[in-house]
C-alpha cells in the first residue's frame, strides 16, 4: 500500500485558528522541554485474520472525519496557531516481526522507541499508526499521536470509529454517519465556555478549594517529566478485586487509600491527589477528537475524619465537585492561585495522579475481537497510579518519574500502598483509620512526630544568624581541615560554690547557669545579640540548638530565665538530628563551616566524658563539676576543644579565662546588667585607652591656610582649568575682592552662604571668598533636583547665594543669588581693594570654632542632614597630607570631587597646604577613559578618587599619578591589585561628621589586608560595645571618634546632634565623641599605628 501522494502547502489566514486552553498548556509544556515528547500511545491485541489494507483505508477516512491526525501547529509572532493540513500523509505501516525470537517483546520495544520520537508540530506527521505482526494470526494494532492534537478519551473514540467503519465495510454495510465535530468547532466551543458564567463559577469553585496548600509528592528528589517511567506493578488478590468491583464508585476506595497513604508518608493533614477528567460534558464533545482532558486537584482532609466510611464519603464528595467543575483547566487553577508555571511553580501541585479504569475495553474489527492496552498516557511528572483489569484480576501500577524516585523507594511505596489498599477495601465503614495497615500507621506516627519537631525548629530558629563570628586568629578557610586541639581551664572552688547556691536560689540547675554564662560570653565576643549554641543530648550525642537572644540592658537573671525556658522547650524536640534542619531552615551547607551551629557547650558527668572530637564545629566546650566526699562543690574543669584552622591555643585559653571572669561576676551579683559584665583581663583593662592621632596641630582657618601659600608662592599656578590658569596672586586678589563685597553685605562668622556651582575656577574663588569673609559655605549642586536644592537652602539658613550666569535658571529663588561672572557684578568688584582680608576688615573676628562649611549628607535614609564643620580640624588635615603624601609646589593635584562632597575640602587643603597647582576636572567627566585621558594629559600627580570611579579607570599610562587616596566606600582587593603597584595607594575612611576623613591607611599592598589605618591628627578613636564598654582585642564593636577635628553637629538639629554626638566617658568633662555606626574588628590600641578593619558601615 502507498501513502497519499501529497505536496506541502502553506496555510492561509482563513484556515488558521488559535489553540484551545488545553492545547496551549500542552504546547507550552512541550516548548519548555522539547526533548521529552508529550505523546499518547496505545495498541489493540488482535488474534485472527486482519485485513490491513482495509484498516489503512478506514484509518485515513476517520482521520479526515476527526481531523486530529491532520493537525499542524505553527508559531506566528510568538503565538501558536493551528490548522488542519488535509495534504498530510496518513498510512498504516505493517511491521512483520514473526521472524523474531520474541516477537511480543520486540513489538513492545518497537513501540517504546517510537514513543521517544521528537516531533516538529509545524512539519512532522503528528500521528503514527502501525500493525505489528507477531504471529500468523496475531497482530498488535498500534497508534501514537501528540497530546496537543488528541487526548486519551478522544483517541479511544477515534479508535472505536475506525473499528466501526472497518466492521461495516467488512460486512459490506454502510457505516453510521460521523458525529465528530471539526477542530475549529471544538475550539469555538471552548472559547464560548471560557466566556461564560459557567467558567467563572468553575474558577470560583477551585479558588475556594485553596489548592496551593497541599502538594503531596512522595518523591525524594525533583526533576522534570520524563518520557519513560519507572514501573512497579502487581495483581490484587481475588477478594480485593471482587470487593472493588462491588463498590458503588470504583475510584473512591483507590483515591481514599492513596490519600491515607500520602497523609502518613508526608505527615500532612490535607493531601492533594490529581484525577484526570475527560472535560467532555456534552454529547458533541464525547463524540469528537481533539484535546479536552483536564487534571483536577482533589484535596482530601484526612485528619478531619476518623473512620473508613467518613474518608470514603469525603472522597466521594470531592469527586462529585471535581466532576461538576472539570472543564476548568489546571493551568487556570494555577494561574488564579498566583502560582507560576514551570518546575518551581508546579511544586505546589506536585503529587500522584490516580487513574482507575475497571472497564474492560474490547475492540472488534469484523470477526476479530481485540483487547485494548495503554502504552503511554504521556510523560510522568511525579507518580501515576493506574488500576485496571489484567486477565481475570486487577493490576495496580506505579509509574514514576525516574529522576524523582529511586527503584528501591518506589518498590517500598508500591508494596505498602497495595497492602493498605487491600486492607482498606476489606474494612467495615466504621473501622478506625488508625487501625488500618499497622506498618504504615506506625510510620505515619513517626513522621508526624518528626514534622512536629521540624515545625518547632523552623519557628524557633527562624531568622537566626547562620554563622557565628568569634575573634579568630586566622581567616576561615574555604574548606575545613577538621584538625583540632584543646586546652583546659579551671573554675575556682568558691566560684563553683556560688554557682551552685545561685542555681538553687533561682530554682534551676548549674547547667543552666553555665550555659547562660557561656552564651553571654559568646555574644559579647562575637558582637551578636542572637546566638545559637549546640548542646549534646542523649546517648547518641545528638545536638540540640539552644538560641539565646542577648539584651545587654537586661539583668543576668532574666537571661538565665530565658535560657531555662528555651532549654525546657527545646529538649523534647531532640529527636531530630541537626543535619535534618539544614533544608527546612534554608540554611546553606558549605565546606567552610558547620550549618546551624558552630559552637557547642555541654555539662558532662566526668572527665572521661569530655568529647574527644569536635567534628565540623569551630569550638566545643565541656564542663565537669567536681565535688568532695561529702558533696561540697570543689571546682569545675572546663575543656575547650577548638578548630586549629581558626584559633591558636592561647586565644582559646583566654576565652576560657573570660568565661571564668563572667562566672565570678554573675555569681557575685546575679542581677548585674548583662552589658556591664566585665570580660576584660587585668592586662587588657590597664592597657586600654583611646587611640590618638598626632596631637601637634594648630588651628588655622581655611583662609589662613590659603594665605600662607599665596604669600610664599604668589607667582605659582594655583588653578588649572582646561586652557586657563590662575596664579596664587590672581586667585588671592579675585577672592579678596569678592570677600569684601560679602563683608559689605554684613556677611561674616556664623553666617551661611550657598555656592550654587559645579567645580570650576569660579567655584574655588567663591569658596575662598566666603572663607575670607569668615562665613561658612554650603555647596549646592545645581544639577540636584529642585526640591532637594530648595530644602538645603531653607534648612541651612543661607543668607545669600553665589553662582554663575549659566546656572541661575536652575536655582530656586528662596535666597538672593549673585552671579559672580556677570559683567555688572564684576565691574562692581573691580573697584574694590585687592588687599588681604584680616579680622580688622571682617564683621567679627574668625575663631577656630566658627563653622567653615556645611555639607549635606546624601539623604539615603530620609531627608539630607546638614553637618556643620568648624575650622578647628583643617590645619591638622593639611599637616597630615603634607607628611603622608609629600606634595610640593611642583605637584599637580586633582580637583575631581563635586563641591557638594566633603572630599572637595580634602582637595583644597592638599593643593593650598603645599602651594601646589590644583587641576580642575570638567564637571562632565565622571570616570573611565575620559578621566584616564584627563589625568595623563594634565600630568596629575596627586588626588582623591572615589572607589567606584577609580574602578572604571585603567592605571596603564598613569605612572605620574603616584599618590592616590581612595575612599567613599569599601575598597575591593582587585582594585588594590590593579592600582597599588608602582604608586602610593591609600585607603581613607571618615564620616561627614568629621573634618573630611578621620583615618588614612598606610600605602596598600595587594597581598595584605585592607585597612583604614589609625586616626589622623585631631582625632581619637575607641571601639565600644552597646553599653559603651571597651571590647577585647579582635572583637567587633562600634567605632567612636572624638577630638578637635570632630564636626560641631547637625545644623540646627540639636536633638539629633545630642543622640549621635554623645558624652565621652573616657575624656575630660564636656568632651564629646561621635557614634559612627561603623562596626569594626580591631580593638582599642595604645598607639596610632593600629589599623582598623571595617566590617560594616
Amino acid at each position: 500500500m502507498k501513502p497519499f501522494e501529497v505536496s506541502r502547502t502553506d496555510p492561509s489566514d482563513e484556515t488558521l485558528f488559535p489553540l484551545s486552553a488545553a492545547q496551549r498548556a500542552t504546547w507550552f509544556a512541550q516548548q519548555f522541554d522539547p526533548e521529552v515528547p508529550i505523546l499518547i500511545a496505545h495498541y489493540v491485541e488482535l488474534r485472527g485474520e486482519l485485513d490491513v489494507e482495509l484498516l489503512d483505508r478506514e484509518t485515513r477516512a476517520v482521520a479526515y472525519e476527526f481531523q486530529s491526525p491532520l493537525l499542524k501547529v505553527i508559531e506566528i509572532d510568538g503565538q501558536p496557531m493551528q490548522y488542519v493540513d488535509e495534504t498530510s500523509e496518513i498510512t498504516v505501516r505493517l511491521v512483520d516481526l514473526r521472524g523474531s525470537p520474541d516477537p511480543i517483546e520486540d513489538a513492545l520495544g518497537w513501540m517504546r522507541r517510537d514513543c521517544r520520537t521528537q516531533l516538529d508540530l509545524a512539519v512532522d506527521r503528528i500521528v503514527e499508526t502501525a500493525v505489528l505482526r507477531v504471529g500468523d494470526a496475531h497482530y498488535l494494532w498500534y497508534s501514537r499521536i501528540h497530546h496537543v492534537a488528541l487526548d486519551g478519551f478522544g483517541a479511544m473514540t477515534m479508535m472505536n470509529r475506525i473499528a466501526h467503519r472497518y466492521s461495516a465495510s467488512a460486512a459490506r454495510k454502510d457505516s453510521q454517519p460521523s458525529r465528530a465535530a471539526t477542530l475549529r468547532t471544538l475550539y469555538d466551543i471552548d472559547e464560548r465556555y471560557r466566556m461564560s458564567d459557567r467558567f467563572a463559577a468553575d474558577r470560583e469553585y477551585w479558588a475556594e478549594r485553596n489548592t496551593t496548600l497541599a502538594g503531596s509528592s512522595l518523591a525524594e528528589a525533583s526533576g522534570p517529566a520524563q518520557t519513560e517511567s519507572r514501573l512497579e506493578s502487581t495483581l490484587m488478590s481475588d477478594r480485593s478485586c471482587a470487593l472493588l468491583y462491588e463498590s458503588e464508585n470504583h475510584a473512591a476506595p483507590v483515591i481514599a487509600a492513596l490519600a491515607l497513604y500520602l497523609a502518613r508518608m508526608t505527615a500532612k493533614e490535607t493531601v492533594q491527589i490529581h484525577v484526570p477528567m475527560s472535560g467532555r460534558t456534552t454529547a458533541v464533545l464525547r463524540d469528537s477528537g481533539g484535546m479536552m482532558v483536564n487534571v483536577t486537584p482533589l484535596l482530601i482532609r484526612v485528619a478531619a475524619v476518623d473512620t473508613v466510611g467518613e474518608l470514603f464519603a469525603q472522597v466521594q464528595h470531592e469527586l462529585m465537585g471535581a466532576f461538576r467543575h472539570q472543564r476548568c483547566s489546571l493551568d487556570d487553577i494555577r494561574r488564579d492561585a498566583g502560582v507560576t508555571s514551570g518546575l518551581e511553580g508546579e511544586d505546589s501541585y506536585a503529587g500522584p495522579m490516580v487513574n482507575v479504569m475497571l472497564f474492560r475495553q474490547e475492540v472488534q474489527l469484523g470477526e476479530v475481537v481485540g483487547e485494548y492496552h495503554i502504552v503511554t498516557s504521556g510523560p510522568v511528572e511525579d507518580l501515576l497510579v493506574n488500576v485496571y483489569p489484567s486477565g481475570d484480576r486487577l493490576r495496580v501500577d506505579f509509574r514514576a518519574n525516574p529522576i524523582r524516585y529511586e527503584e528501591a523507594g518506589l518498590r517500598e511505596h508500591h508494596r505498602n500502598f497495595v497492602g493498605l489498599l487491600e486492607e482498606l477495601i476489606a474494612s467495615d465503614s466504621g473501622a478506625e483509620l488508625a487501625d488500618i495497615h499497622g506498618p504504615t500507621a506506625r510510620e505515619g506516627e513517626r513522621r508526624q512526630r518528626e514534622v512536629r519537631h521540624l515545625e518547632y525548629w523552623r519557628h524557633e530558629l527562624a531568622g537566626a544568624p547562620e554563622l557565628l563570628q568569634l575573634p579568630f586568629d586566622r581567616p576561615r578557610p574555604a574548606t575545613q581541615s577538621l584538625d583540632s586541639a584543646q586546652v583546659e581551664v579551671l573554675i575556682a572552688t568558691d566560684t563553683h560554690a556560688r554557682i551552685t547556691a545561685m542555681a538553687s536560689d533561682l530554682g534551676t540547675d548549674t547547667r543552666a547557669v553555665l550555659h547562660a554564662s557561656f552564651a553571654l560570653l559568646v555574644s559579647r565576643l562575637s558582637g551578636a545579640s542572637d546566638v545559637v549554641i549546640g548542646t549534646p543530648t542523649g546517648s547518641d550525642a545528638n545536638i540540640v540548638a539552644i538560641r539565646s537572644r542577648i539584651d545587654l540592658e537586661t539583668p543576668f537573671t532574666a537571661l538565665l530565665g530565658s535560657v531555662v525556658e528555651v532549654r525546657s522547650n527545646a529538649l523534647p524536640h531532640s529527636g531530630i538530628r541537626l543535619e535534618q534542619l539544614v533544608q527546612p531552615l534554608h540554611v546553606e551547607d558549605v565546606p567552610a563551616y558547620a550549618p546551624v551551629v558552630q559552637v557547642t557547650f555541654e555539662s558532662v558527668a566526668g572527665a572521661d566524658e569530655h568529647p574527644r572530637d569536635i567534628g565540623r564545629f569551630d569550638l566545643g566546650v565541656s564542663a565537669v563539676e567536681t565535688f568532695d566526699e561529702v558533696g561540697t562543690p570543689s571546682g569545675i574543669s572546663v575543656r575547650l576543644a577548638f578548630a586549629t584552622d581558626l584559633f591558636d591555643a592561647e586565644t582559646v585559653r583566654g576565652l576560657g579565662l573570660r568565661f571564668a571572669c563572667v562566672l565570678e561576676s554573675v555569681t557575685a551579683d546575679p542581677a548585674i546588667m548583662v552589658g556591664d559584665i566585665d570580660i576584660l583581663s587585668d592586662d587588657e583593662r590597664s592597657a586600654i585607652r583611646s587611640v590618638r592621632g598626632d596631637p601637634r596641630a594648630s588651628h588655622r582657618t581655611l583662609a589662613d591656610l590659603f594665605d600662607g601659600a599665596a604669600r610664599t608662592h604668589p607667582d605659582g599656578v594655583a588653578l588649572s582649568y582646561l586652557d586657563d590658569e590662575l596664579t596664587y596672586r590672581e586667585l588671592d586678589e579675585r577672592s579678596s575682592k569678592l570677600a569684601r563685597e560679602l563683608i559689605d553685605r554684613g556677611i561674616g562668622p556664623e553666617k551661611v552662604v550657598a555656592l550654587g556651582m559645579t567645580r570650576s575656577v569660579e567655584s574655588v574663588v567663591a569658596m575662598l571668598a566666603v572663607s575670607k569673609a569668615g562665613a561658612a559655605f554650603v555647596p549646592v549642586d545645581p544639577t540636584y533636583p529642585n526640591e532637594r536644592v530648595r530644602f538645603m537652602l531653607t534648612d541651612s539658613g543661607a543668607v545669600l547665594g553665589l553662582t554663575v550666569v549659566a546656572e541661575l535658571h536652575r536655582l530656586p529663588d528662596s535666597v538672593p543669588w549673585s552671579a559672580i561672572d556677570d559683567a555688572e557684578f564684576r565691574g562692581r568688584l573691580a573697584r574694590l581693594s585687592v588687599r588681604s582680608i584680616s579680622d580688622v576688615d571682617r564683621v567679627h573676628p574668625i575663631r577656630p570654632d566658627n563653622p567653615a562649611y556645611v555639607i549635606y549628607t546624601s539623604g539615603s535614609t530620609g531627608l539630607p542632614k546638614g553637618v556643620t564643620v568648624s575650622h578647628r580640624g583643617l590645619e591638622a588635615l593639611a599637616a597630615e597630607q603634607r607628611s603622608r603624601f609629600g606634595a610640593t609646589q611642583d605637584a599637580r593635584t586633582l580637583h575631581f570631587s563635586t563641591p557638594s562632597f566633603d572630599a572637595s575640602i580634602f582637595e583644597y587643603l592638599l593643593a593650598f597646604g603645599a602651594g601646589a597647582t590644583m587641576v580642575i576636572a570638567p564637571s562632565t567627566i565622571y570616570g573611565g577613559d575620559e578621566l584616564s585621558h584627563f589625568l595623563e594629559s594634565q600630568r596629575v600627580t596627586h588626588g582623591f578618587v572615589t572607589t567606584a570611579a577609580l574602578g572604571t579607570v585603567s592605571p596603564e599610562g598613569l605612572s605620574g599619578f603616584g599618590d592616590v587616596v581612595v575612599g567613599g566606600e569599601a575598597c575591593p582587593p582587585d582594585l588594590v591589585q590593579r592600582w597599588a603597584p608602582g604608586r602610593r595607594l591609600c585607603n581613607a575612611y571618615g564620616p561627614t561628621e568629621t573634618t573630611v576623613m578621620s583615618n588614612i591607611g598606610e600605602p596598600m599592598v595587594s597581598s595584605e589586608n585592607i585597612t583604614v589605618g589609625g586616626p589622623l591628627r585631631g582625632f581619637e578613636e575607641i571601639v565600644l560595645d552597646q553599653r559603651l564598654h571597651p571590647v577585647p582585642d579582635g572583637v567587633v564593636g562600634e567605632l567612636y571618634i572624638s577630638g578637635d577635628a570632630l564636626a560641631r553637629g547637625y545644623h540646627r538639629k540639636y536633638a539629633l546632634t545630642a543622640g549621635r554626638f554623645v558624652a565621652d566617658p573616657f575624656g575630660l568633662p564636656g568632651r564629646r565623641m561621635y557614634r559612627t555606626g561603623t562596626w569594626c574588628g580591631g580593638a582599642v590600641a595604645v598607639d596610632s599605628s593600629t589599623s582598623v578593619v571595617v566590617t560594616s558601615r
